[in-house]
This record gives structure tokens, C-alpha cells and sequence, in this order.
């Protein structure tokens, strides 16, 4: 039997070595260290973007743990999440896109609106690694090569068209406008709200 190789280092996996496992990608223990605080993996849970791997602190810190959640609610129409994209039992996950998930009722479609708009709230704070951590889970329905996984992928690629439009739509707002929102939202005083006016308008 042919041995398996880390997707990132390239290195050999012995046999009955644990690793992390992401559609048709292997991961060694060593390449999810994380790439912000630099916590080594001991086969806890772990998150990765690309090559980038994210302990679950750091990962939540950027809102990873979110955004895998709504995505997966998105893309499957449940709600109910098991252990998660990228946790490790005896090295391997299941084999379903690398999700673990147990039936709670198919969500419905607000739900399903509720976690698209969550993803896009994601996306206009990190765009770059909401973009990179959807395109990696359209590499994971593709290595299916299923007609299940096909359908994934092209609905996550619609995912990926509605988030640009819906930035391009969006309208950018000028410096006076976001003022005056943030003394609505009581953000500032009147006083500094004035004074911020005058100094805009002064500009």
C-alpha cells in the first residue's frame, strides 16, 4: 500500500501516525502549528486557511469558528454542528468534505439567509481569508468527485460571486455620514460630534 504524504511539507506519513485530514488533503501535526501564536498541535481541533493553520483561540479571534458554523449551515441547510471541519480522531476525519455533522431537522430557509449574512458580515471585516477559506472548502467538495460534492462546490462558488457583487454594490460612505451614525448609535457626545463636524467640513 502506497504511504501518504503531508500536503504542506510533503513529508511521509509511518504508518498509524496521526494527522489531520481535509477533503483529499493530509496534514501533518507539525504543519498545524499555528501560524499567529505558534502553539504547536497535540491533535486538538485546529483550523486551516490555505497553508495557514489556526489554534481554536486565535481562530475564534478572527472569527474562523463563526464563519465555519454559517458556512456549514449555508451549505447543508442544517444547524446542529458536531466536532467541527477539523478536529482529529485516530488522524483521520470523516470523509464527507471533512465534516462532521448529526441530524437535527434541515434548517430552515431563514437560517440558511441568517448564516449567508453572517458569512458577508465575516467577509467585509477579512475578506482575503473569508475568500481563501471558501475556496479551500470548494477544493474539499471537488475531491469528492461526487455529484454531491459537485453541487457543493458550485453552490459555494455562487457564494463567493454574491459576496463580491454585494461589495461592489455597497455604498461607500463619506467621513461626515459615518459621524453623524456614530453619534445616532451614542458613540460620541454632542459636543465631540461638533467639533468632528467642524474640523470635516474645515478639511
Amino acid at each position: 500500500m502506497q504511504m501518504a504524504n503531508c500536503s504542506i511539507c510533503g513529508k511521509k506519513f509511518s504508518v498509524g501516525e496521526k494527522r489531520y485530514r481535509f477533503g483529499n488533503k493530509q496534514v501533518c501535526l507539525d504543519c498545524m502549528t499555528c501560524s499567529v501564536c505558534g502553539s504547536k498541535s497535540r491533535g486538538e481541533k485546529r483550523y486551516l486557511v490555505g497553508t495557514q493553520a489556526f489554534c481554536e483561540q486565535c481562530a475564534k479571534a478572527r472569527k474562523l469558528d463563526l464563519l465555519t458554523t454559517a458556512l456549514f449551515t449555508y451549505m447543508t441547510g442544517y444547524s446542529s454542528y458536531g466536532e467541527g471541519m477539523i478536529s482529529v480522531i485516530g488522524g483521520f476525519l470523516d470523509p464527507v468534505a471533512g465534516l462532521y455533522w448529526r441530524s437535527a431537522g434541515v434548517g430552515t430557509q431563514q437560517k440558511i439567509q441568517d448564516a449567508r449574512e453572517t458569512i458577508k458580515q465575516i467577509y467585509s471585516e477579512q475578506p482575503d481569508l473569508t475568500i481563501r477559506y471558501i475556496e479551500d472548502s470548494i477544493s474539499q467538495f471537488e475531491s469528492l468527485k461526487s455529484d454531491i460534492g459537485r453541487k457543493q462546490a458550485v453552490k459555494a462558488r455562487a457564494l463567493l460571486d454574491w459576496l463580491k457583487q454585494a461589495e461592489r454594490k455597497t455604498p461607500k460612505e463619506d467621513p461626515l455620514t459615518i459621524l453623524k451614525l456614530r453619534y445616532v448609535k451614542g458613540e460620541i457626545t454632542k459636543k465631540q460630534y461638533e467639533e468632528m463636524k467642524t474640523t470635516l467640513q474645515t478639511d
